[in-house]
């Protein structure tokens, strides 16, 4: 499939992602915290609270789990974890070769510190906002602009208000979880609705790094075919 290019992509996060078998040790962590906060000086550490409740007292103890870390710019992030290192970037989208290519550098830069892993998921996210004139809406059916959604029995309504839909697919050997959901209003007198499709690889990952990259150009293709066919021509003259 071709992929189709639009002047205004409705992205408003892009997100790629690479989990490792081993975690990484405090030490490296801190390594790589230390390379990465010229780039990305705004740190925030992650925890995970783990709460154990026993007879008469509640105990609970934090661990640290890594690091999100944000550029100057606000849209480039970083997510630096004991067990995966992940590449964000928030509108405006610069495009899938532009971001790709900054993900590869930082997982370059982050491989000279922590060295070469076990990789055991390669992934890839992008969350889309679908905002459509509240005037365009009256009295048409959600279908008109996006094949996804819920259906209820005309007994029951004739109607449907906010929603939510979630599914698991394969396309080949790309899983796919996609979300499309009524979300709040970003402008005024419109209707805001998400399509969140995360896709990724989780088996038969080749340990050469060339292939990493070649996981993710499929992962692409998948994500796209996915949007394209979930969206109708209706709205997809908006994105162009």
């Amino acid at each position: 499939m071709a992929t189709q290019r639009y002047a205004r992509p409705p992205i408003v996060e892009a997100v790629f992602e690479i989990q490792f078998a081993d975690h990484l040790s405090e030490r490296v962590l801190d390594r790589l915290r230390e390379r990465f906060k010229t780039d990305f000086p705004t740190i925030e550490e992650q925890q995970r609270i783990e709460i154990q409740v026993k007879p008469g007292a509640v105990e609970a103890r934090a661990t640290r789990i890594g690091f999100k870390m944000t550029a100057a710019n606000a849209v480039d992030l970083i997510m630096l974890q004991v067990d995966r290192f992940g590449s964000s970037r928030l509108a405006p989208d610069p495009g899938w070769e532009v971001f790709i290519e900054m993900a590869k550098e930082r997982f370059e830069t982050f491989t000279k510190i922590a060295g070469r892993r076990t990789l055991i998921r390669v992934a890839s996210r992008y969350i889309n906002r679908i905002d459509i004139p509240v005037a365009e809406m009256t009295g048409v059916d959600i279908l008109e602009f996006v094949r996804i959604g819920v259906a209820m029995p005309g007994e029951v309504s004739s109607t449907i208000g906010p929603f939510s839909v979630a599914a698991n697919i394969l396309i080949d050997d790309v899983k796919l979880l996609i979300q499309c959901q009524a979300a709040q209003p970003a402008l005024i007198d419109h209707v805001s609705l998400t399509l969140d499709i995360d896709a990724s690889i989780d088996n038969d990952i080749k340990p050469h790094k060339d292939a990493v990259w070649q996981m993710a150009q499929k992962l692409r293709e998948a994500k796209n075919r996915v949007f394209e066919a979930s969206i109708t021509d209706r709205i997809r003259g908006r994105f162009q």
